[in-house]
């Protein structure tokens, strides 16, 4: 398929073409079945709207318009999209396939993109994520995941709405991955608050009054993230280690004493069955459990 991907890229040149070729990208994409090969419709679809580095000499509300068609007629294909286009430190591109006979890029083309047009394009492409996330609440865990690349006024927007009580009547089961996400988000965020790319002790301090209105009440849900795969995600570098694996045994511990005051056994063995690593409940159990 290396062969089309290519002729639509060097299509997407013209703004004449661009939205009928990001559309036929986009219903490849419904087809594609996956695999380690680069060269995929979606990837070209990035690559195209990539703010930094479009490869498309259409002005910046077609691009956005381009994507926009993509959300009316392939929603989950422009989920995948939207998300890659939000800002990143570690994106890459190489370009797309350039047109070497049709004379779709004018002579005096710049790749580089002002500062305005950037974050024209950052902005629009940050909204129609923020959009799309309403509702849908898989987008809204992966959108949390992504909180450090949303700029304003998406980032506060997008806050309201995890305040709202379309998200705190949710159920347990519903706001659990929500609010663990977010919780981790935090964690990362104090642990490297030195970091260039860390939020301002301030922004994490409103996540955190957030997340507090949507914790889960059920001890089965509210104590999962304990039993994960990630250790490190409790790490804190100003504490000996030795000591925080103790703090997080203890953790642990009340937690299984809450879990096992609901149904006893059966409560533990099901509450295992939805963790990371059951492995450490049966672990943790072993210090309450009595002969």
């Amino acid at each position: 398929m290396t062969g089309l991907y290519w002729a639509l890229e060097t299509l997407a040149w013209s703004e004449e073409h661009l939205s009928r070729t990001i559309l036929s990208l986009a219903e490849l994409a419904t087809h594609d079945p996956g695999g380690r090969y680069a060269n995929r419709p979606t990837n070209s679809i990035s690559t195209i709207l990539l703010p930094w580095m479009p490869q498309t000499t259409a002005a910046v509300d077609k691009r956005i318009s381009a994507l926009r068609g993509i959300q009316r007629n392939f929603p989950d294909i422009a989920w995948k999209i939207v998300v890659r286009l939000l800002p990143n430190q570690h994106q890459v591109s190489t370009g797309s396939h350039k047109p070497s006979i049709r004379n779709f890029i004018p002579e005096d083309w710049k790749k580089e993109v002002s500062t305005n047009k950037y974050w024209e394009q950052v902005r629009a492409y940050a909204a129609i994520a923020v959009e799309m996330a309403r509702g849908n609440i898989s987008y809204v865990s992966a959108l949390v995941e992504n909180l450090d690349n949303i700029p304003q006024p998406s980032f506060g927007a997008f806050l309201d709405y995890l305040s709202s009580d379309e998200i705190i009547k949710l159920s347990d089961e519903q706001k659990q991955p929500i609010w663990e996400t977010m919780i981790r988000f935090i964690r990362k965020h104090r642990r490297f608050s030195d970091a260039k790319w860390a939020l301002s002790v301030e922004m994490v301090d409103l996540l955190e009054q957030t997340a507090n209105k949507i914790t889960p009440s059920n001890p089965e849900y509210l104590h999962r993230h304990l039993f994960s795969n990630r250790d490190y995600d409790f790490l804190d570098k100003d504490i000996d280690w030795h000591i925080q694996q103790e703090i997080i045994l203890k953790q642990r511990i009340e937690a299984i004493k809450q879990i096992y005051k609901i149904n006893n056994t059966v409560s533990v063995i099901s509450f295992a069955e939805h963790v990371e690593d059951p492995k450490k409940v049966g672990n943790t159990f072993a210090h309450i459990a009595h002969d």
